[in-house]
């Protein structure tokens, strides 16, 4: 297999990614604060659980919302530029939500930060496929999980410290340190060279690839990148998504994340709490911090899968990851089943849980983001994974709006069997995956155009 012309400097690329990937904080803190601030704001508020399940929920509708425009936006002024503006959304969402006096106020002020997570969402994950070489390009991606999951860990602690007071504002508060790196950051990082290129400033595409890497590399990564992009300019980017050649592709990358969130991921992490809550533990104290454990480890996990990323096939990794995560949801299923609510149970659900995550982290939760970004081809790229995460953050947040409802239907072993069989067909789905390990964008392109005839 061909990789990249040649292999770009490694110190620039580093700063580069934990540069960028920083921002991946703000999606997990959001992701990881509901363990606590559900228990508080219910606790001043007195939710429903429509109540409860839309407050929840209203963060990935954000990310929904902004999902009907982001490929446009993105394409239109730039990567480096939708950075800037999420990051002022951002701030806006914090002051709302400190300022809450209701739960109506709070639910729009989630939705803000959805929609300036969902920026992130799209363009961190899209600009760093644009940007690294074949050789960095999965662990650059998984670098932003690596932050997401920091946010979900970080903010799980700080409700932990909260739990006496049960004060949900400070919470809130907190995100303003994760919203001004994502600030300074974006404001120094270089725009996406594949975006220059799509938009004819070869010269400005060069000099950022140059910054990267030799001056060598850089040329002849330019002249690969004008290549491809040379058979693709007679169509528009939204119709191009329904031209045979790329309904494969396309079809695919939707596919993965929508079964990616049916492993139940977001709906866990969100209410991991009230679940071991629920399951046994009699305290919200004792709830917390098993939820701290679980949030550590996926965080320890995703440092393992940066590590592994880049040594085996995709496809295999994730089937790896996908076994484990559906026997841990069968265990759960089984123990909510035959187990009595106790503390035995509560332990045994911790357990599992924890293995679940284990799993999760190494393969699914880690390739996600590469994947989809890997397998659009570059004409649709940007409005193919704008597409891509609508759905799959319908499909994420249907489930956080519908999980305590669901528990009151099935309770938590139907839930859990529920996401072991969806797992189960995310697995046979894996199959139609092509080989994508050390091969440049370009060649991942042209091998699936290849299969799916040209255009």
């Amino acid at each position: 297999m061909k990789a990249e012309p040649s292999p770009l400097r490694s110190p620039s690329l580093v700063i580069l990614i934990l540069a960028i990937s920083i921002s991946g904080t703000l999606y997990g803190y959001n992701i990881g604060a509901m363990s606590g601030v559900l228990f508080f704001v219910d606790k001043e508020m007195t939710l429903t659980h429509a109540e409860a399940s839309l407050f929840v929920s209203s963060f990935l509708w954000g990310i929904v919302l902004v999902m009907f425009f982001m490929g446009h936006l993105a394409d239109w002024i730039g990567r480096k530029k939708t950075l800037v503006l999420s990051a002022f959304t951002a701030v806006v969402s914090v002051v709302a939500m400190v300022l809450a006096h209701g739960i109506w106020q709070l639910i729009i002020g989630r939705l803000l930060v959805g929609v300036a997570s969902g920026m992130l969402t799209m363009t961190v994950p899209l600009y760093l496929t644009e940007t690294l070489p074949a050789s960095l390009r999965g662990r650059g991606t998984v670098a932003f999980q690596l932050f997401l999951t920091f946010g979900i860990l970080i903010s799980t602690i700080i409700s932990w410290c909260y739990v006496r007071s049960f004060a949900w504002r400070p919470i809130f508060l907190f995100e303003l340190v994760p919203v001004a790196f994502v600030l300074i950051i974006s404001l120094f990082v270089p725009e996406s060279p594949r975006w220059l290129a799509a938009k004819h400033k070869n010269d400005e595409a060069l000099h950022v690839l140059t910054r990267l890497g030799s001056e060598d590399s850089a040329q002849k990564e330019l002249a690969a990148i004008v290549k491809s992009m040379a058979t693709k300019k007679d169509t528009h980017p939204f119709k191009a998504l329904f031209h045979m050649v790329y309904l494969f592709p396309l079809g695919l990358a939707i596919s993965l994340g929508i079964l990616n969130q049916f492993t139940g991921i977001n709906a866990i992490l969100q209410y991991d709490s009230t679940i071991l809550y629920l399951s046994g533990f009699g305290k919200n104290e004792s709830a917390l911090l098993g939820s701290i454990l679980i949030t550590a480890i996926n965080f320890v996990m995703t440092i393992v899968a940066i590590c592994i990323v880049d040594r085996f096939e995709r496809k295999r990794l994730l089937q790896f990851g996908l076994v484990g995560v559906i026997a841990c949801l069968l265990g759960c299923s089984l123990i909510h089943f035959f187990v009595a609510q106790d503390m035995l149970r509560a332990v045994l659900v911790t357990a599992f849980l924890l293995g679940y995550i284990v799993f999760f982290a190494i393969a699914p939760g880690a390739l996600i983001w590469t994947l989809m970004a890997e397998l659009l081809p570059s004409k649709i790229r940007s409005s193919g994974l704008a597409l891509a995460l609508l759905l799959t953050s319908i499909a994420g947040a249907s489930l956080s709006a519908l999980f305590l409802p669901l528990q009151d239907k099935i309770g938590f072993s139907g839930i859990f069997l529920l996401f072991a069989v969806t797992s189960s067909i995310y697995f046979v789905a894996t199959f139609l995956m092509p080989p994508i390990k050390g091969l440049s964008l370009e060649e991942i392109e042209k091998g699936i155009v290849n299969r799916n005839g040209r255009t």
